[in-house]
């Protein structure tokens, strides 16, 4: 069984990973939950962090996805789910094409246009950004 790394047990995950399963991968990969409590180096020492107390810092929220104690165990890493996706994907890949517009309706995302020519309409988006180390 492989872990990946920070994925938080919250209810929201929990969503995710049964969408993943069920409507993309067809495929349960859905662990145990797993004890992993954060630490942090106080002293010259590991120790089990244990919270920030009553003090109400802007920057939790940024940071709180990492906190979680309980992580999902996934029977599959995302390598392996990028392979079963291929194996299922039997459309056009676009190769060096790049998000030129979105366009919002009511809220939401409509459509988007790849090197302001192509235009792609769909249910959901995934947005996935290149990083870049200078």
């Amino acid at each position: 069984m492989k872990i990946c790394s920070f994925f938080p047990a919250n209810e929201i995950s929990e969503k995710e990973v049964e969408w993943l399963s069920e409507k993309v991968l067809g495929q349960n990969i859905r662990g145990e939950n797993r004890e992993a409590l954060p630490r942090t180096y106080e002293s010259g020492g590991f120790k089990t962090f244990v919270g920030f107390g009553e003090r109400k810092l802007k920057t939790i929220d940024v940071i709180d996805y990492y906190l979680s104690q309980n992580n999902i165990e996934l029977k599959l890493s995302p390598d392996e789910w990028v392979n079963l996706l291929l194996q299922k994907y039997d459309g056009e890949i676009l190769h060096k094409s790049e998000l030129t517009q979105v366009l919002i309706e009511d809220g939401r995302i409509k459509s988007i246009i790849l090197n302001e020519t192509t235009r792609l309409e769909a249910d959901k988006y995934i947005f996935v950004a290149r990083l870049e180390i200078c």
